[in-house]
């Protein structure tokens, strides 16, 4: 299964994270426990998008940034950028196990979309947005919440335009739903995926800017291509 992501080049060094051994700038659990690590940098993003007055609702992701700031995808919060004040827009983070006694709930004061984010007949472009929090996170007590780190090798715009290489081991998050205890809860879920070369035949058809687009290849517990 091939799939698109469509990321700005200079905000995409934030958001991939390798799979191997690839030394980081700022963390020191990414080598020891890759799946929990990026349980650490992973927020859900919630409000009452399903419009039943629950503002708790998971509705999408977003990636920590810096103390301050979540990266999320322009879709999901573009509604609520010209009403931001009304709404009750948070994040959580410190999700690992599914439970919800480690949870960190911020309040997002301020959206940032994107300034040619596009949802058209030809697809999405610049699907990205920043969130800013109220209150900046800790990451020195909340032990279950980190930033998201880039390889310590990026000191030139060559070494970003190149990044990833293709065919390159790349880990993916996800939010997975459980029923614990008669209540449904969220937890993450890790997913491989490969990048794949533009000139890929299923690529070749899907990809329309190759500065703003990558195309991925989707694996499953080591049983092969999806």
């Amino acid at each position: 299964m091939h799939f698109l992501s469509q990321f700005s080049l200079l905000l995409l060094l934030f958001v991939t994270i390798l799979c191997n051994k690839t030394l980081y700038g700022c963390d020191k659990n990414s080598e020891k426990d890759l799946v929990r690590y990026n349980s650490f940098i992973a927020v859900s993003v919630r409000f009452d998008c399903q419009h039943k007055n629950e503002p708790n609702t998971h509705c999408c992701s977003g990636t920590i940034l810096t103390e301050s700031y979540i990266l999320t995808a322009a879709n999901c919060i573009d509604s609520l950028s010209s009403r931001l004040s009304s709404v009750n827009l948070t994040i959580a983070a410190g999700i690992y196990n599914r439970s919800k006694s480690n949870e960190v709930i911020r309040k997002v004061d301020q959206i940032v979309i994107h300034s040619k984010w596009i949802n058209g007949q030809h697809g999405r472009q610049h699907n990205i947005a920043l969130l800013h929090l109220s209150t900046p996170l800790d990451f020195t007590s909340d032990k279950y919440i980190a930033r998201i780190c880039r390889p310590i090798d990026f000191n030139s715009l060559k070494n970003v335009l190149e990044y990833p290489s293709s065919s390159i081991p790349l880990s993916g998050i996800t939010w997975e739903r459980k029923p614990i205890s008669a209540a449904t809860s969220i937890g993450v879920k890790q997913f491989e995926i490969s990048l794949m070369d533009y000139n890929d035949p299923i690529c070749y058809r899907l990809v329309s800017n190759i500065e703003q687009q990558f195309c991925t290849r989707l694996y499953h517990d080591n049983q092969g291509l999806l």
